[in-house]
């Protein structure tokens, strides 16, 4: 029998590439230019990890962030919970971690920026 998740994700990089398009005025045309940019990982639609060069172009171009501090590094098992379970855009870098999203930030502060405990209880209503 099949898990059903009761947490979805909200985004596709798919959905997420196409709002980015019409927010900063740029053609459908650009959109492999603009999904070349943007994603870590563009063969997978369901991983929302942004890479630096999309960190940098989306704060560039005024998108909103926030940013939590690490202070204890990510492990591996941490990074498949954000590859699987995260359910909007992110950026993992340098003992940061950003989101483009105001409720998963929301949800992060609640937990007191502790973002490995947010992940396992992501996890565990997956």
């Amino acid at each position: 029998m099949v898990k059903q998740s009761h947490y979805k994700k909200r985004f596709t990089q798919k959905n997420f590439t196409r709002s980015i398009l019409e927010t900063i005025g740029w053609s459908i045309g650009r959109y492999s230019d603009l999904y070349k940019i943007i994603w870590d990982n563009p063969v997978s639609d369901e991983s929302l990890r942004v890479s630096l060069s999309g960190l940098a172009f989306l704060k560039k171009n005024g998108f909103k962030f926030y940013e939590f501090p690490i202070h204890t590094a990510l492990t591996a098992r941490n990074l498949v919970q954000l590859q699987r379970f995260f359910p909007s855009p992110y950026a993992y870098v340098q003992k940061r971690f950003v989101v483009f999203d105001e409720q998963e930030a929301s949800m992060l502060t609640l937990y007191g920026d502790d973002i490995q405990q947010y992940l396992d209880s992501i996890e565990q209503v997956s």
